[in-house]
């Protein structure tokens, strides 16, 4: 089986063979400009017609973006969402609704792996807002503050003591230095 070749192959061969054909030699690379004094009226006429550059404007969030950032369970990608939030508002969504939404769908996602949760974009750009609620979900009832949560940990310090076997009582001092006259790096009294 013959290879085919390269793109770059046939480009030169035609381009060989329009050469053949016209009976024209291919003109010289056009050498690099060289150096203009910045002195020269010429080059100022040059400054005047070249745009200047293009400076960022300040991001600014869009209206009520906060309180949706603040009240959606997932806070990734902000940029973004801001970008997707702004797409929504622009659309004629109310930013209320939005954010009552966000709300809604943070207390659905409540207790549930947060592995799952939407990103925000996803949930902006879903108009996921709109959706109906589900006519099975029972939200988390908390009656009361749970066993591990009422029962207060002990300080650290009595904790350790307790294992060193101390108990409630200090640590015994530390017995005096056995060679006094000897300098490991203290400082003078």
């Amino acid at each position: 089986m013959a290879s085919r070749p390269g793109p770059c192959a046939c480009a030169r061969v035609e381009t060989r063979l329009t050469l053949e054909v016209t009976g024209t030699t291919p003109s010289p690379t056009p050498s690099p400009t060289p150096y203009k004094d910045s002195s020269s009226s010429a080059d100022a006429d040059d400054a005047e017609s070249t745009p200047p550059k293009r400076t960022r404007k300040p991001r600014t969030p869009p209206r009520r973006f906060d309180e949706f950032w603040a009240a959606y369970p997932r806070r990734v990608g902000k940029i973004a969402a801001e970008r997707a939030y702004a797409k929504a508002l622009a659309t004629g969504h109310d930013p209320a609704l939005i954010i009552e939404g966000a709300r809604f769908y943070a207390m659905e996602r409540k207790l549930q792996d947060p592995q799952y949760t939407k990103h925000p974009v996803t949930w902006l750009n879903g108009g996921c807002w709109l959706d109906e609620p589900d006519p099975g979900y029972k939200p988390p009832v908390i009656t009361g503050p749970s066993e591990a949560a009422t029962a207060m940990p002990p300080p650290v310090a009595a904790v350790l003591a307790q294992q060193a076997g101390y108990g409630t009582e200090p640590p015994p001092q530390m017995p005096p230095d056995p060679w006094p006259d000897l300098d490991f790096g203290r400082m003078p009294e």
